[in-house]
């Protein structure tokens, strides 16, 4: 981008995509970087979990390489382990370990509130990533709406596998099951668009309503670039504060 300093080009990453990408510092006035990483059952969907896993530790990268400390919050319906905030690379390897080793919890939902309430009670002033479907019954704008944002900023990263926006095209009958609820429904593949259409809305509306309520948000689907995704907002989040 024209105005970047040579020294910030990623030229590993540039050399592999062939697109220029630039480093980004995730966090200046920040103490922390918080990464809330969901592991209930829905994300088993598609690509999710694996997406998720390789975001949480790439974020996680950056800010210690950074020489900031970070964290980790895994969640469920509850709180499933909570990982203070350090530096060093010691604490890299504890938060990939910990990602390696979690299993998804078989629970009927997902409580977000109960992830943000660790944060705010456990860490002073953060910079804090949601990762997750958000495919959440319990309400959590409340508790989202009272975050006091000078202490914890908090960007929301909607995780989409590609086959949930879209149905296999022509006519056929699929059979769906719910992966935290339970159950099982049919679904007439001839009500491709329509199906499309509802799905991207409702993600959008996730987005929407996430960004009224104080979190910048960003939908990354599983098939796309999170790189180039998660830099771009970044990048426009320094603009705006210019």
């Amino acid at each position: 981008m024209p105005g970047d300093p040579l020294r910030n080009v990623h030229w590993k990453q540039t050399a592999k995509t062939g697109e220029v990408y630039v480093k980004e510092k995730l966090t200046e006035s920040y103490a922390s970087v918080m990464l809330l990483h969901d592991i209930s059952k829905s994300t088993a969907f598609g690509e999710k979990e694996g997406m998720q896993a390789i975001i949480t530790a790439s974020l996680a990268y950056s800010a210690l390489k950074g020489n900031n400390s970070c964290g980790m919050i895994m969640f469920s319906d509850k709180v499933d382990s909570y990982i203070p905030p350090r530096s060093g690379a010691l604490q890299l390897k504890t938060i990939i370990n910990v990602l390696q080793e979690t299993r998804l919890n078989e629970c009927k939902d997902t409580s977000i509130t109960e992830a943000l309430q660790t944060l705010v009670n456990n860490v002073p002033r953060s910079l804090s990533f949601i990762i997750s479907d958000f495919n959440a019954r319990k309400d959590y704008r409340n508790i989202l709406g009272q975050i006091d944002q000078t202490h914890h900023d908090i960007i929301s990263l909607i995780i989409a596998d590609q086959s949930e926006l879209d149905l296999p095209e022509g006519g056929c009958v699929l059979e769906l099951t719910d992966l935290e609820k339970g159950g099982s429904f049919t679904l007439d593949a001839h009500t491709y668009k329509l199906y499309h259409e509802e799905m991207l809305k409702e993600k959008k509306q996730i987005k929407n309503m996430l960004k009224a309520y104080g979190s910048d948000a960003e939908i990354i689907v599983t098939n796309g670039s999170f790189i180039k995704q998660i830099s771009n907002l970044l990048r426009k989040r320094k603009d705006q504060k210019r």
